[in-house]
């Protein structure tokens, strides 16, 4: 797993065992991923968000806004429909990536959770990331 933190200037990088995260049930491994990252609430996005699993369960709290970017109509179809079913629609959100370039405004985005490769390169994700916001590679 790799873990970056934005502060200031200043890029913090370092290559995490993946059996950090190891968990029984996404709500675990969601709040795995609160502990590494530090991060207590603000805008989360899931970028290859799956079946929406562990993007609802970002959703820990009413201090997280948590935004799902699928890679495909399938996970898109899947994510939509996880989220329904835990009845959190609204809070948590799912759309389709269409490109490379994020569709989110400079230094919106307080956690960044990577699901598999992506295409986005390093300079879209800091552009988005706030001071202190974290992007996490799973």
């Amino acid at each position: 797993m790799k873990f970056h933190h934005v502060a200031a200037i200043s890029l913090l990088a370092a290559l995490l065992s993946p059996s950090l995260l190891t968990a029984q049930t996404a709500q675990q491994e969601a709040a795995a991923i609160y502990e590494l990252s530090g991060v207590k609430g603000g805008f989360v996005v899931h970028l290859g968000c799956g079946d929406g699993t562990l993007t609802t369960a970002l959703r820990s709290g009413e201090q997280f806004q948590v935004h799902g970017l699928a890679l495909s109509e399938d996970q898109l179809e899947a994510a939509r429909s996880s989220i329904k079913e835990q009845g959190v629609y609204g809070p948590v959100a799912v759309d389709m990536l269409h490109s490379t370039q994020l569709p989110y405004i400079d230094n919106l985005v307080n956690l960044l959770v990577i699901d598999g490769v992506s295409d986005v390169p390093q300079e879209e994700i800091l552009r988005v990331l706030t001071p202190n916001g974290v992007s996490l590679t799973r």
